[in-house]
């Protein structure tokens, strides 16, 4: 069962060999005429033990030439660079990661059990791709594979890297017929529109543009402006194209924020009564909520649900009772040494800002049992909160979220 690259034995079959290596953009550096020099077996990986295809070549002008020092399975594995073993999502080194997260590394020490761990692995890793055309066969199911789409997240954007010509090799799939699925910017998936750059802003937009032209629509139809029919027409078919699976893409950012608002802020405008007012005084007049408390209140309402096993937790929403403070969701840690932008994501995330509007209820509303009465709770609670949503032309005091009226109007919130 040797591995070496003397062994003359049938494992000579699962050496690897691989057309572009996996690097950070430390080590591949800023030039995109880059030439690399290829040897298929070069040498044994440090890891494994297994021979590999070693690349060979110099980033930059007075730098010195790198190399791979690891396989593609190990590397894959780890999720580190092949040349300087740092991680490719954090930058940190594989110890100083694994003890952060509290994550073990399980590979075996003995020369037959590694190399039938990495076998595993690979099949593993081989499998990912058409686990989904395997299903459909068990099933009897003919799927179309032309149809098929892919969105890939990638912390590195280099215009560098994306202009190599091995680039696409590694991030693109190939179907059991031969046909090619490339990944593409933006991917719909039941009606949400999910970019490569981890961002809403594409759905947002898109969003933002069904609801005009269905608001020109109703408006062009309906020659009655009084307050009873024009809430009736929002409230059913344009609002309800703005607010489609909020939770998931609640936006932070202020521009996106306004952008969702000005929907709303515009139609308003038009209702009996209301021309001359301000936005935040046609809200408090129409008894109507700014589209950001009403996504926030969704969040926390989905997070009561989960809690009382209303609804699926398929994204493993954790509580713990406090005897002073009561139930509580547990927030999950962020690695604080994580790019600018990865922190930012995960603030951004439903598991973490549902978590955080639900902790900032009162204790007595979160112990409800009642969804009725939370949601009668929580309108009360939420009504003793100013709404200025930011918009523009506007100076609010904060970004009006909940969260913020929390630490600004501390002694003020309660449900009673």
């Amino acid at each position: 069962m040797a591995t070496s690259l003397g062994a003359n034995t049938y494992n000579r079959m699962n050496w690897e060999t691989s057309d572009f290596p996996i690097l950070c953009q430390t080590c591949l550096g800023d030039n995109p005429y880059m030439r690399m020099i290829r040897e298929t077996y070069g040498k044994e990986c440090t890891i494994c033990n297994r021979p590999f295809t070693v690349f060979r070549w110099c980033p930059g002008a007075k730098m010195r030439y790198k190399k791979t020092e690891v396989c593609q399975t190990c590397a894959k594995t780890k999720n580190v660079c092949q040349t300087c073993l740092l991680d490719l999502e954090y930058g940190l080194p594989v110890q100083v990661r694994d003890a952060a997260l509290k994550m073990q590394d399980n590979i075996p020490k003995s020369d037959v059990n590694r190399e039938y761990y990495q076998q595993n692995n690979e099949a593993a890793l081989a499998k990912t791709g058409g686990s989904m055309i395997e299903w459909s066969r068990s099933n009897n199911m003919e799927l179309h594979e032309q149809k098929f789409e892919v969105v890939s997240y990638n912390l590195n954007t280099s215009k560098t890297l994306r202009e190599l010509p091995l680039y696409p090799e590694n991030v693109e799939y190939s179907t059991p017929k031969g046909h090619v699925i490339t990944p593409q910017e933006i991917v719909c998936d039941l009606g949400v529109n999910v970019s490569s750059s981890r961002g809403w802003g594409p759905h947002i937009e898109k969003t933002v543009q069904g609801a005009r032209k269905m608001a020109a629509w109703v408006l062009s139809a309906f020659r009655d402006r009084s307050p009873i029919v024009m809430l009736t027409l929002y409230k059913s078919v344009i609002r309800s194209k703005l607010e489609y699976c909020c939770p998931v893409w609640n936006p932070l950012k202020i521009t996106e924020i306004q952008r969702l608002e000005n929907v709303q802020r515009s139609f308003t405008r038009k209702i009996l009564g209301c021309s001359e007012l301000q936005y935040w005084d046609r809200l408090k007049k129409l008894k109507l909520m700014s589209l950001q408390r009403r996504r926030e209140r969704y969040c926390i309402i989905h997070v009561w649900k989960i809690l009382n096993e209303e609804a699926p937790n398929d994204i493993g929403f954790t509580f713990n009772c406090h005897q002073r403070l009561g139930l509580k969701a547990v927030i999950p840690p962020v690695n604080k040494n994580s790019q600018l932008s990865v922190r930012s994501d995960y603030d951004s995330t439903f598991r973490v800002r549902a978590a955080q509007l639900f902790n900032i209820l009162p204790p007595e509303l979160r112990a409800t049992t009642s969804l009725d009465g939370f949601k009668a709770g929580l309108g009360r609670f939420m009504e003793q909160c100013p709404d200025t949503p930011p918009i523009p032309g506007y100076t609010p005091s904060n970004d009006n979220s909940l969260l913020s009226w929390r630490r600004t109007q501390p002694m003020q919130l309660s449900c009673a």
